[in-house]
């Protein structure tokens, strides 16, 4: 990152503290900044994007990791807050869509998470972020972008021996259920 990029963490006061405590010892190459906020509270949310807004021109909001917590309404009211920032320009968020993000092995994670669940559940988070005004700049597939950069599935019998029999089926399933979209105003 350059030096002159300014970087802003917002999370949860319990995980900006973790993120602190486990990166004490790291020297950021850039402008780092974390802030405690809860994405989910209507007023907290809008002054900080308030402040941000008179501090930058040109933002872009990464939101991965984030979404998925969020009740719907949630993620729609901070959708729309983004949107209406007037210096928020563009958003990337992951996303799961379509029937395959419902599989058993979702369900065993939202069974482990149950302190903090999955909420979200849309099927097709696009179009339903799209609503608010957001068009889609980029649109990156998982499996397309995991490729790219040498990384494979993780074994998971049986997904590891139906990649060796059906590797452009199930890329094409996994690319149309997993990915990273960047919108635009």
């Amino acid at each position: 990152l350059p030096p002159h990029l300014r970087w802003i963490e917002v999370d949860l006061p319990n995980i900006i503290s973790y993120k602190e405590k486990v990166l004490s010892e790291a020297t950021p190459v850039c402008t780092l900044e974390r802030i405690t906020t809860n994405l989910t509270d209507d007023s907290e949310r809008k002054g900080l994007f308030r402040r941000l807004c008179l501090q930058g021109t040109n933002i872009l909001v990464i939101t991965e990791g984030v979404i998925g917590y969020m009740t719907n309404d949630e993620a729609k009211n901070l959708s729309i807050d983004l949107f209406d920032a007037s210096s928020i320009r563009y958003w990337i968020m992951d996303y799961a869509q379509g029937k395959l993000r419902k599989r058993k092995q979702t369900k065993d994670l939202r069974k482990k998470l149950k302190n903090t669940p999955i909420k979200f559940n849309c099927a097709d988070p696009i179009s339903f972020f799209a609503n608010d005004g957001w068009r889609v700049c980029e649109n990156h597939y998982i499996l397309d972008e995991a490729g790219k950069i040498g990384r494979k599935l993780p074994y998971m019998f049986p997904w590891t021996i139906l990649m060796k029999i059906f590797p452009k089926k199930l890329t094409e399933m996994a690319n149309k259920t997993y990915g990273y979209v960047m919108f635009e105003k």
